[in-house]
């Protein structure tokens, strides 16, 4: 049986000129996403975690995710537990970055 889970949210709107350096009066979202999977041999649950803007604006497409220094870096938390406790750590470890990246946002 796999058990992976993957989790986004779109956390908020954020003004563009927070993640690049330029005036400007776009908005940006800010999203956290969480992949996890459970290794067996270690008995624990493995998520990766990650936090990015992106335009607002479907005209402005952009290949590379903007990482901007105020926003926490990618990270891997491991947790131990069972294989079928895989969804439930996976959305606690998440509830929390999403705190995380949330909190992160500089105050304008």
């Amino acid at each position: 049986m796999n058990h992976s889970i993957s989790l986004g949210e779109l956390v908020g709107k954020v003004p563009l000129s927070l993640a690049v350096e330029a005036e400007s009066e776009m908005l940006g979202e800010l999203h956290a996403t969480l992949a996890a999977h459970y290794e067996e041999k270690a008995g624990e649950v493995v998520t990766e975690l990650d936090a990015y803007v992106c335009p607002d604006d479907a005209n402005h497409m952009m290949e590379e995710h903007l990482r901007p220094e105020w926003l926490p870096g990618k990270q891997v938390v491991r947790v131990g537990g069972g294989a079928s406790e895989t969804s439930d750590i996976a959305r606690d470890v998440f509830h929390s970055w999403v705190r995380q990246v949330r909190e992160s946002v500089p105050e304008r």
